[in-house]
């Protein structure tokens, strides 16, 4: 009974290996890499409201100026909340899947050692569309809370932290607009969860046909994940600038020349309409733009996601 208790305990924490060892190192990263986030998120709102003349290094140091330096730390609480459930269910089910299908090509009597970039991107697509809808209200309100300070003093909410954020807006807007922004937001997970994920497992593959078959190598791990970082960076920018323009409006925004109001809510309608004022404005380029600030958000963040999380399934 104790050996058959044990085995059931084994199985259990296989499957929930890649899950917990997803959601702390995507808190360990999170850590690391707030204050870009932080400043890649402003620099995207003065983008868009016309001050382009904005650096990262500017950014930042009005963040300092105005609320010191844990400002650039700011919503970090969102941040981990997020990635405990977002890195946890994105990484978890990804790696999930991707064991479920080898073992299922296994029995199917396919002599299986990798699966194919195809197989790995549509598991990467699922898991980060899974994931983002799950998160959406703590990746809501993270946005609210490192906005707030962009808007007029009157319509600056008094936020103190991501529960009391996300029970404001609740209830100010209701229920259900805790999945404002959402359609944007779903698609930038699975494009950058398409982009890291599928691409570090095929990068690490196409290293170690160059440098041996030892992918424990640390410089093959860290060159995959920067170029997985690149790779996700460019197929999510542009949906990030546009779920950050969208989940950035509040309902106080409806008399002003806000894009989405109360009235209109947060239907396909208000998506095209922020997508058209972007390259009205900006041209193309409006959609990729701070793209650097971008990258170096994503490339550590997911260098640091994947190493971790490597180093945790290997002790553990």
């Amino acid at each position: 009974m104790i050996l058959l208790e044990e085995g059931l305990v084994r199985r259990w924490f296989e499957v929930l290996r890649p899950f917990i060892s997803g959601g702390i190192s995507g808190c360990i990263a999170t850590i690391c890499v707030q204050p870009i986030d932080l400043v890649k998120i402003q620099m995207q709102l003065q983008n868009f409201e016309g001050y382009s003349k904005s650096t990262p290094f500017s950014v930042a140091r009005d963040i300092i100026d105005k609320n010191g330096f844990l400002g650039l730390y700011k919503g970090l609480d969102a941040g981990l909340i997020r990635q405990l459930t977002y890195s946890t269910s994105r990484l978890g089910i990804f790696r999930l899947l991707c064991d479920y299908n080898k073992n299922q090509m296994v029995h199917q009597g396919h002599q299986v050692f990798n699966l194919s970039l195809g197989v790995k991107a549509l598991i990467g697509l699922t898991s980060g569309g899974i994931s983002s809808f799950i998160c959406n209200p703590v990746d809501l309100a993270l946005i609210r809370l490192q906005t707030n300070s962009l808007l007029p003093l009157s319509q600056q909410k008094c936020y103190k932290n991501v529960l009391q954020a996300i029970k404001c807006i609740i209830k100010e807007e209701g229920f259900f607009s805790m999945w404002k922004g959402s359609v944007p937001s779903i698609v930038r997970a699975m494009s950058i969860n398409m982009g890291m994920l599928a691409t570090y497992d095929h990068f690490i593959e196409v290293c170690c046909r160059w440098t041996g078959p030892n992918e424990n190598q640390v410089f093959v791990k860290v060159l995959s994940s920067i170029l997985s970082g690149a790779v996700a960076s460019v197929v999510s920018l542009p949906f990030d600038t546009i779920k950050t323009q969208i989940q950035k409006q509040t309902v106080y925004e409806e008399d002003s020349e806000s894009l989405i109001t109360k009235q209109e809510g947060h239907n396909l309608n208000n998506y095209t309409r922020v997508i058209a004022h972007i390259y009205r404005s900006q041209g193309l380029s409006g959609f990729f733009k701070g793209y650097l600030t971008y990258y170096s958000r994503i490339a550590p963040h997911a260098m640091i996601t994947l190493l971790c999380m490597d180093w945790f399934n290997k002790k553990f």
